[in-house]
């Protein structure tokens, strides 16, 4: 069990942070999916709708960002279109998450997101290895999806997971993937998106949970840019591989001895959450994997320090000592 600097109740979190949006007289005012705005750009994958962003020229490889969360969309992960000099770069909003459409609580699951990945995977892929990057929970589904698919993937960058194998949760530890304020997830439900991701986007904004805490001036902070999270996403997923009394129940590494290559973990400076033990232990559960230090950031590293959190993938990225494996995909 990672020993975690330790947070408060109310402190502790999911991962993002929001965009402020205001409400006008009670109504919610949040950016409209898909469903609503027919000009969003879209892609369908396993007969479903996703609002996507590509950047780069798509004969160059590949790279899949995969947000966090769960229930956030990809706009703190922006900065890494600075990778489209040199490959084509995807970002998509998982099912129920961001501009992506809405669901019913059982079309939300671990096992649907992977298979969704999997389908994002195939469409940009095509026969050759994509590259893949994921953050927070968007990492963890990342080295799920290296031991469920190892001959797909070349590079994977995984930023600041925060559990990859089950976890009993130590006394007066708390998990940043606590809900403050319970009710909040636990009332979210698909009779009202609009009104449950309106009151988890305001909930986050806060400067006493972790977006804030896992910043280096959490007194300073100012809110992230999330444009729309998906409360029942985050509340269905969340259940799935966490529990307040549990800690992480899942094992995100089954099979990861199947990737030979070898993975980069990143994390920032000033998320209390990691210290050197967690950063090490974290390294150590993968098969292969290296990690770095992001200076001058936390949690959203991305927008935090772009430039150094772009160098680090960069260079990964162009070091062929880190393929093992030199297998191509084959669907024979």
């Amino acid at each position: 069990m990672m020993k975690n600097t330790k947070l408060t109740l109310t402190a502790a979190l999911f991962l993002m942070a929001a965009l402020i949006l205001t409400s006008c007289s009670g109504k919610e005012n949040l950016p409209e999916t898909i469903t609503e705005n027919e000009e969003l750009t879209r892609i369908f994958v396993n007969d479903k709708a996703f609002h996507t962003e590509t950047f780069g020229n798509p004969v160059n490889p590949a790279v899949i960002i995969v947000h966090g969360g769960p229930g956030w969309d990809y706009k703190t992960l922006m900065p890494l279109a600075n990778l489209s000099d040199q490959f084509y770069v995807i970002f998509y909003n998982q099912s129920g998450c961001g501009l992506s459409p809405r669901y019913e609580a059982s079309e939300l699951s671990l096992s649907n997101a992977l298979e969704d990945l999997h389908g994002m995977v195939e469409k940009y892929g095509k026969t050759q290895r994509v590259n893949l990057i994921g953050h927070g929970y968007g990492a963890m589904l990342v080295s799920a999806y290296l031991g469920q698919h190892p001959d797909r993937v070349a590079y994977a960058v995984l930023a600041e997971p925060f559990s990859l194998r089950p976890s009993v949760a130590d006394s007066g530890v708390i998990s940043p993937m606590a809900i403050p304020d319970s009710k909040i997830i636990k009332s979210a439900s698909s009779k009202d998106h609009n009104k449950s991701d309106f009151k988890y986007m305001n909930q986050l904004r806060s400067k006493e949970n972790f977006p804030a805490l896992g910043s280096c001036n959490p007194e300073n902070w100012y809110g992230q840019s999330i444009l729309r999270p998906g409360a029942l996403a985050a509340k269905k997923i969340t259940e799935e591989f966490y529990n307040p009394e549990k800690g992480f129940f899942v094992d995100f590494t089954v099979g990861n001895e199947r990737f030979k290559n070898t993975v980069l973990l990143l994390f920032s400076e000033c998320n209390p959450y990691f210290n050197e033990e967690s950063k090490k232990q974290l390294t150590d559960e993968l098969n292969r994997a290296i990690y770095k230090t992001v200076p001058a950031s936390g949690h959203f590293m991305f927008e935090d320090n772009p430039q150094s959190s772009v160098i680090f993938i960069r260079k990964y990225f162009n070091n062929p000592s880190m393929i093992r494996s030199n297998k191509t995909f084959s669907f024979n």
